[in-house]
């Protein structure tokens, strides 16, 4: 009352809400720091009254001092100091435990839900074909859902790890506001979030690992399984941070979770292989582009590649078996579509067809020969001198057929040598573990026939393929190195070259994939996301103005 009569404001011996009879203290600190209304009609940071004039006015009301001023006194040593980087790591990281083990509902989901689907996994897709003996009986070589089982790994731990990331900075968002005038390092309070989550990460492959290939019978991949679904994992959980920090709504975050988990589904190559996306996207010699982008196709491919070069059974006989499937390749596949088209060329020369298309075919003949020498290290390369077609004539197709004659021979040579060793080697092998019995169930159990038929296509009726004047092979791409030296290669393949440098797949892919998580990590620290929503959101609204 003393302060709305002083400031001669209407009605001013209420003291309450009528209606109500509650006081608004805030109503005394508004009359208090009223401001002054400019020319313009708005607001300036002048008071109507200063502090000066309502001390006079409560002296010469109460004709008394409000006393005198406080001493002044020496502050007190600041002691407080911002901790190093390391020390801030530290407390976000046990501040952010402690408040998870608070959360037994968190806790729980957390640690059985891996477990959980690798019983759930494990039990529903091992198939039990039996044997003559016992009908019965599980054999993991005839188990068909095994390319499925290995598929569902991958898209179960992308899940997992964007479901377990996707709220982690969202929710702190409050706290983050409040401790903002401490100046802490948000790269600190980054780096605990991703240590949580990665060790989080690491327990949830292992359980699952451990539990799914002990119910499916997968021996002597556990290292190599839990390697590659934790980096798949932790990939999942940058991801999942990065759009924790740059959205503002735990529903958007989930309506945008199967956004981001179905093209890594749909571009693997498994459910829709390469060559039969649509014809912009497609590659037939190499994964394409769209394929590489994904998290998914470097996971499962190390996965089919690791399950089936690096079995006790398949080790010992992979060296051999490539030797056999490439020189069967050039024998049974390649050379014979070459001499189809130098039929063909032939044919076309003895009908005068147009001399520019002839030249054309002779080219392409001379190029597919020139780049069939490279894989036969034993003979000369073709040489390619691309005659003009008025010289066009008997030597020159003699020619191509003795130098495709040679290829031929020394495929047949080779396979024949090849097939010899092997023989050796199953024998030695049979003799070693004692009878054949005991060589079958070996085989059984680390041979995977589905897998088999997976990365040898077994299933595609073209070996070879012809595009733009190239043959692609296609037949057992697991046996075929890669045509490009710069880390490209087709799916399935065994390794992957860089240079002179031969990189075992699994390795390689594993790379490919940290490589994706330093850039999620990078983005996440230039807090990116939410620059580019907010520029656009920017851009939106000054359009509308």
């Amino acid at each position: 009352v003393y302060f709305k009569t002083k400031s001669n404001h209407a009605n001013a011996n209420e003291d309450q809400c009528s209606r109500c009879g509650n006081i608004d203290p805030d109503q005394v600190l508004q009359i208090i720091e009223a401001k002054i209304v400019n020319e313009y009609g708005k607001l300036s940071r002048t008071r109507k009254v200063s502090p000066k004039e309502w001390s006079d006015l409560y002296i010469s009301t109460n004709g008394k001092s409000i006393g005198d001023p406080p001493k002044k006194e020496r502050l007190p040593d600041n002691e407080y100091s911002i901790p190093g980087l390391l020390k801030q790591v530290m407390i976000f990281f046990t501040r952010d435990i402690l408040s998870k083990i608070t959360n037994k509902q968190y806790i729980l989901i957390t640690l059985l839900e891996a477990p959980l689907l690798a019983v759930i996994m494990g039990f529903f897709t091992k198939y039990f074909s039996g044997t003559a003996n016992n009908p019965a009986a599980y054999v993991f070589r005839n188990n068909e859902n095994l390319p499925a089982y290995l598929l569902m790994s991958v898209v179960v731990f992308l899940f997992l790890g964007l479901t377990i990331s996707s709220e982690e900075i969202i929710k702190d968002r409050k706290i983050i506001q409040r401790e903002s005038f401490l100046n802490l390092s948000r790269g600190s309070y980054l780096h605990s979030k991703i240590l949580i989550m990665f060790a989080i990460s690491a327990f949830q492959s292992l359980s699952y690992v451990l539990i799914g290939n002990l119910i499916f019978e997968i021996q002597g991949m556990l290292f190599s399984y839990w390697l590659i679904l934790f980096t798949t994992s932790c990939f999942a959980n940058l991801l999942g941070l990065n759009i924790s920090a740059g959205l503002n709504s735990v529903i958007t975050i989930y309506i945008l979770v199967p956004f981001l988990l179905i093209p890594q589904i749909l571009f693997c190559g498994v459910l829709v292989k390469y060559d039969k996306l649509h014809k912009s996207l497609t590659n037939y010699e190499q994964v394409p582009v769209i394929g590489d982008m994904m998290a998914s196709r470097w996971a499962y491919e190390a996965l089919a590649v690791e399950q089936f070069k690096q079995n006790r059974y398949e080790k010992i006989f992979f060296d051999i078996d490539q030797e056999i499937s490439n020189s069967d390749y050039l024998q049974a596949y390649l050379v014979p579509e070459l001499e189809i088209n130098l039929d063909d060329l032939k044919k076309a020369f003895s009908k005068e067809n147009d001399p520019e298309v002839i030249q054309a075919d002779l080219e392409t003949m001379s190029m597919q020969l020139a780049a069939m020498g490279k894989l036969i290290p034993q003979i000369p390369a073709y040489e390619a001198d691309h005659p003009q077609v008025k010289q066009y004539g008997d030597s020159i197709v003699a020619g191509i057929q003795s130098y495709l004659n040679q290829v031929n021979d020394l495929a047949r040579i080779r396979t024949i040598k090849a097939k010899r060793e092997k023989d050796r080697i199953d024998k030695a092998l049979l003799e070693q573990l004692g009878s054949i019995e005991a060589y079958t169930t070996f085989r059984n159990k680390y041979e995977n026939k589905s897998l088999l038929d997976l990365v040898t296509n077994r299933n595609m009726v073209d070996r070879v393929v012809e595009k733009d004047g190239r043959m692609i092979r296609k037949y057992q791409p697991i046996y075929m190195k890669p045509t490009s030296r710069i880390g490209r290669a087709h799916l399935y393949a065994p390794t992957k070259q860089l240079g002179n440098v031969e990189i075992g797949t699994m390795w390689y892919n594993i790379v490919a994939i940290w490589l994706y998580c330093l850039v999620m990590y990078l983005m996440l620290r230039a807090d990116l996301l939410r620059k580019v929503i907010t520029f656009s959101e920017t851009r939106k609204l000054t359009r509308g103005g």
